[in-house]
């Protein structure tokens, strides 16, 4: 926060607070990784870590074990 601008601080604060217009947070996570590159001067890879939302949402609805049989090999270390 301390490397942001005045406006780059308000449009954060916007986001983290859930106050942004749709179309600001339609395009949030494409602003904030330039705010990232400008501070570092550097390329910006962003990774989403959302792999296992499927499994999870199958095991709250009680179908984990037909999913779990769709990939085999990722669930044999647990028996």
């Amino acid at each position: 926060m301390q490397s942001l601008e005045r406006p780059e601080k308000t449009y954060f604060e916007s986001i983290r607070n859930k106050t942004a217009t749709e179309i600001d947070s339609a395009r949030s996570l494409y602003k904030l990784s330039l705010f990232v590159a400008e501070k570092f001067r550097r390329k910006v890879i962003v990774l989403i870590d959302e792999y296992e939302a499927p499994n999870n949402r199958a095991y709250d609805r009680g179908y984990f074990n037909e999913v779990r049989s769709l990939y085999p090999s990722q669930y044999d270390r647990w028996g």
